[in-house]
């Protein structure tokens, strides 16, 4: 690198200074084209750091909603597979024949987007279905016949 005046950005000794600039030109004017080499790397370090770190960020946001929806799922196979029982265990013979709108209760209730379930009898079946709210796929379904 020439430059016009003698720099000395990288002649840091024991005996000098820790953070060594460059000398002032002649003149008295401050060389400004070596100091600006400390600028450019910084941008390049803060580019670099960027382009590692947002595709990160992504990654981490859709693996949050993610255990979000499997959290979700658990809860509801867990309620419902316990409703269920209760339906086969003689709960559903007071319930009209065709759907119905039951409340789920429990303590995972609060990990449900919603706690709302159908209740399908026909004749000797019985179908119970959790559906979350604002999707219409990925419920739980649970079938059986009645004793």
């Amino acid at each position: 690198m020439n430059l016009p005046f003698p720099c000395n950005h990288r002649a840091a000794t024991a005996t000098g200074p820790a953070a060594a600039v460059c000398q002032q030109a002649p003149g008295g004017v401050r060389a400004g084209r070596c100091l600006g080499f400390l600028e450019a790397d910084l941008v390049i370090a803060l580019a670099l750091l960027l382009v590692a770190v947002l595709p990160l960020a992504y990654a981490f946001r859709a693996d949050f909603k993610a255990l979000r929806f499997a959290n979700e799922r658990a809860a509801a196979l867990s309620l419902v597979d316990g409703q269920m029982e209760l339906l086969m265990a003689g709960g559903a013979r007071q319930l009209a024949q065709g759907t119905n709108v039951i409340t789920l209760t429990g303590a995972a209730v609060a990990n449900l987007s919603t706690n709302r379930a159908l209740v399908i009898r026909e004749g000797g079946r019985i179908r119970l279905e959790w559906r979350p709210a604002g999707r219409s796929s990925a419920g739980v379904i649970r079938e059986g016949t009645l004793p």
